[in-house]
């Protein structure tokens, strides 16, 4: 069985050339918007998720 890694040439490869892409459809913008909308998203799940755990945890009725 062969030893397969995520990652190496190939990924640095397809990531420039994403990226590249990106910047030459002129979407730079509206890409970044949208990584930090997903951030935002992420932390309020988390958080969210969290507090909703240890409410559970403290409460025998649910």
């Amino acid at each position: 069985m062969s030893h397969r890694s995520i990652g190496g040439r190939k990924l640095d490869l397809g990531t420039i050339l994403g990226l590249n892409f990106i910047v030459v459809v002129g979407m730079w913008l509206e890409a970044m918007i949208s990584v930090y909308l997903c951030g935002i998203a992420e932390v309020f799940c988390f958080v969210s998720g969290t507090l909703r755990r240890i409410w559970v945890a403290h409460n025998s009725i649910v």
